[in-house]
């Protein structure tokens, strides 16, 4: 399948360009907020805490008899701490690991089109499109101190690999064995590693043997090594902690399919015209959805469980633009319109809700006014939690920046009462004892 930009007409070329541009004033938004000094989300203090924590200010794993625990694998830790290092500030490192990722996703996803047999300009869309939407419907996570799109981009530049190699014949052992690496990062990226696997079962039975020794063999050396490093806690932290689940949560979660409206059109679409590339995309988004709906059961658990999915529509986008973009004998200005159709129907999807933050930062003063407001609350909580004698209980990023232990995670606490393994009136009675002093939250970014 062969691609020629130039060949495809003026007016198909502009509204790609217009989709880039677009795209491009979407990721202004969380490249701006990313210098700001205010809490983008309560995980970000978290994060920085334990990025300190693994390079020995505290333990990774916390015993059960603390308030706070760590639920996810070891390496971005590691790898925001050390960045952290040298640039004098974790929550800044993790921010712009979360930005480069996102460009890290992209890039995967133009790669894997190209893979499964896609032309440039089907790459070429896949990309813009994916990160286009994630700036637009999922803002929270671009440049959030958070290892979720850091895992992304690893997992998904290793399963671009797999597709390269195996998906065509050859030995996908060595992407395989860096997907369990990539999900020593954050472990809840399930659908590629799944879909891999899925489809050398059902297509390569003797490859399937070989990857899944290796890999389940990466992952229990994986375990052994955290066990000896960090002992019963990371046991504890890692299997043991109780969480909540909701069915009717998950249900409400599905509302947010109108945000990918496009993506589910190419899949429908793709299912009538793909070729032989069509098993392993169904496969893959198929497990991608089940994930996202069995993930989103979970308390606390955010639109990340979508990603995973988002990367599959956006790849399965990718290859039907390219057969859009073909070139046809005799095509004419009929062909030029479907084709610039096509791309404008995937920018219209980026507009079916409003409030979109950029404009307002350029055009409302009140916006702005929230923000410096943000700032200047977030510099008064620090100074009130660094005076404070003693531990405190305040906004993650608070006791970040006051050099106060994280004595409290919020989150994980309320799911131990729930579950009955902390009695209800624990945090109440640190209070009133004033082993605990309760610093308010400053006002978030509007």
């Amino acid at each position: 399948m062969v691609l020629d930009v130039r060949r495809s007409g003026l007016i198909p070329r502009m509204a790609l360009a217009w989709l880039i541009l677009s795209a491009l004033v979407l990721a202004a938004w969380p490249i701006y907020r990313s210098g700001l000094k205010a809490a983008i989300d309560p995980n970000e203090g978290w994060n920085a805490y334990l990025a300190d924590a693994a390079l020995g200010s505290a333990p990774l794993y916390p015993p059960p008899d603390q308030l706070i625990t760590n639920n996810y694998p070891p390496l971005s830790f590691y790898t925001v701490g050390l960045a952290g290092r040298l640039l004098g500030d974790n929550v800044l490192a993790g921010r712009w690991f979360s930005l480069l990722a996102v460009a890290g996703i992209a890039f995967a996803v133009a790669r894997m089109v190209l893979a499964l047999g896609g032309n440039r300009a089907g790459a070429l869309i896949g990309a813009v499109w994916f990160a286009g939407t994630l700036c637009r419907y999922f803002t929270d996570y671009v440049g959030m101190d958070d290892p979720q799109l850091l895992a992304q981009a690893l997992m998904a530049l290793a399963f671009a690999g797999f597709l390269r190699t195996a998906w065509r014949g050859g030995d996908g052992t060595g992407y395989v064995l860096a997907m369990v690496a990539a999900g020593f990062f954050k472990h809840n990226i399930i659908a590629m590693p799944a879909a891999a696997m899925a489809w050398l079962l059902l297509h390569r039975f003797g490859h399937f043997w070989k990857c899944a020794i290796w890999a389940g063999g990466a992952m229990l050396i994986g375990f052994v090594v955290c066990y000896g490093l960090y002992g019963e806690a990371f046991i504890f932290n890692f299997f043991m902690t109780p969480r909540s689940y909701n069915w009717i949560k998950a249900l409400c979660a599905l509302a947010h399919l109108r945000w990918v409206v496009a993506g589910l059109l190419a899949w429908v679409a793709f299912g009538r015209f793909g070729g032989r590339e069509r098993g392993i995309c169904h496969l893959w988004a198929g497990i991608a959805l089940a994930v996202f709906f069995v993930q989103k059961l979970g308390a606390g658990v955010d639109v990340n469980a979508e990603f995973d999915w988002l990367i599959a529509l956006s790849v399965i986008v990718g290859l039907a633009l390219s057969r859009l973009f073909q070139v046809f004998p005799g095509e004419g200005m009929e062909l030029a319109l479907v084709r610039s159709a096509a791309v404008l129907f995937l920018w219209v999807g980026w507009w079916m809700t409003p409030n979109l933050k950029i404009s307002r930062l350029a055009f409302d003063p009140s916006f702005r006014e929230g923000i410096a407001k943000s700032e200047r609350e977030m510099e008064a909580a620090i100074a009130r939690a660094r005076a404070a004698s003693g531990n405190v209980r305040a906004e993650p990023l608070v006791c970040y920046r006051a050099g106060k232990p994280l004595a409290v995670d919020e989150f994980n606490v309320q799911e131990r009462i729930r579950a009955g393994k902390l009695p209800a009136d624990t945090l109440d009675l640190l209070l009133r004892s004033r082993k605990l002093i309760q610093i308010e939250p400053p006002v978030g970014l509007p």
